[in-house]
């Protein structure tokens, strides 16, 4: 049992017990505050870093416009055909087409022209015949030479910013015979081609092709002209069709 010295002694011993214990908590608990005010500092200088960025940052500019594809609509045109007279037929170049081509040339929606030499009918073939238009030529060379020529009245209407008519006329065109305005030049492999307006709101092309390059009737555009000078009428349905347009 411990003496009253004892017991003095031992009283005065917690106490400097308690004090040694007090120091090491304060201790720890030091660099804990001190990380603890590091950490909010840093955060609000990053949050003050981060609001003058914002604040100081040019304004994006705008967003332009972006730019309208147009769109366009498209309708077929059938165009208007003034047929010539029936008496109007040249009746020697009807009898020269092959009967069967004849026929054909019935189903044609436009005047058939046909060159006036016989040459150039008895082989003939009369392709794509139809309410729409017809091509008519020789099956084979025909004296070193492919002729062909198509007519039709059916095209393209739009409201784009382009033409709308089946035959744009050419401002440099020529007058051959009865045809107004026929443009002539250089097609693709050494064809030449004329191409012209009639009867209504009918387009023409003819095109002459030479088998030999250097044959003089291919070297400039005379021997075509005179072929367009030399077109006669042979038929047709003659079914009066007049200016319409149809959604394609």
């Amino acid at each position: 049992m411990p003496t009253p010295k004892d017991r003095a002694t031992l009283s005065e011993q917690p106490s400097t017990t308690n004090l040694t214990v007090c120091q090491p908590k304060e201790s720890l608990m030091q660099p804990t505050n001190r990380l603890r005010t590091i950490t909010i500092a840093t955060c609000a200088t990053l949050v003050l870093v981060l609001t003058g960025i914002r604040c100081t940052s040019a304004t994006p500019p705008a967003p332009t416009d972006t730019p309208k594809i147009p769109t366009y609509t498209y309708k077929t045109v059938v165009g208007k055909v003034v047929w010539p007279s029936t008496s109007t037929i040249d009746q020697t170049a009807l009898a020269a087409i092959p009967a069967a081509e004849r026929e054909k040339l019935k189903l044609s929606g436009v005047p058939v022209l046909v060159p006036s030499d016989p040459k150039f009918l008895r082989t003939a073939i009369t392709m794509d015949p139809s309410e729409n238009g017809y091509s008519f030529g020789p099956a084979e060379w025909v004296d070193g030479l492919d002729t062909t020529i198509t007519g039709g009245h059916v095209g393209d209407s739009s409201d784009a910013p382009v033409p709308d008519r089946l035959y744009e006329p050419d401002p440099n065109g020529i007058d051959i015979g009865e045809f107004k305005n026929v443009s002539v030049g250089r097609g693709e492999s050494l064809t030449w081609e004329a191409t012209w307006g009639g009867y209504g709101h009918v387009g023409y092309l003819m095109s002459l092709h030479c088998k030999d390059r250097t044959d003089p009737r291919c070297t400039d555009n005379k021997y075509l002209i005179e072929l367009v000078r030399s077109l006669v009428f042979v038929g047709g349905n003659f079914i009066p069709y007049e200016t319409t347009i149809l959604d394609q």
